[in-house]
């Protein structure tokens, strides 16, 4: 009796022709397309930053750029950029670049990475560009920065 009743519904689905399915599809893509980018339908400026911090917490290791996180979170790039200003005060690169340098200080304080290779697990392009960076939102070199931890670590003891 089940099966029956199942067969007797799928042979009441219209069958929809399979050029047809695929513009209906273009259409609506388009639909949701137009409403992110005219912003007509947003998440509130909580939900967009809270989801944004948890985009790069969750990818900060990657290459990310602003499109990746847009697509990520079906927003304008406007939209995400305004937004996260407006609710944090802060870029989204400059808290990116602040996420990858704590997850760094953590790293170098462990010694057990190389510097290339905590560039590498905190998502910057290479060794040099890391250490630019770091000093100069730190105030000295990755390395010096690890020599200072060790020297307090060990007084502390």
């Amino acid at each position: 009796p089940e099966k029956e009743f199942r067969e007797k519904l799928l042979g009441s689905v219209p069958s929809v022709p399979e050029d047809m399915l695929a513009s209906y599809v273009r259409i609506l893509t388009i639909c949701a397309e137009y409403l992110t980018l005219s912003n007509a339908l947003s998440a509130t400026h909580q939900d967009l930053g809270a989801m944004t911090k948890t985009y790069i917490g969750q990818n900060f290791q990657k290459k990310i750029t602003l499109n990746d996180i847009c697509k990520h979170l079906a927003c304008s790039k406007s939209t995400l950029v305004n937004t996260f200003r407006k609710t944090y005060g802060i870029t989204v690169t400059a808290y990116l670049t602040e996420v990858r340098l704590k997850e760094a200080e953590k790293l170098l304080c462990r010694r057990e990475h190389s510097l290339s290779q905590i560039a590498a697990l905190c998502g910057f392009s290479d060794q040099s560009y890391f250490s630019k960076v770091f000093a100069a939102k730190m105030g000295c070199a990755p390395g010096d920065y690890r020599r200072r931890q060790n020297i307090e670590d060990t007084s502390h003891s």
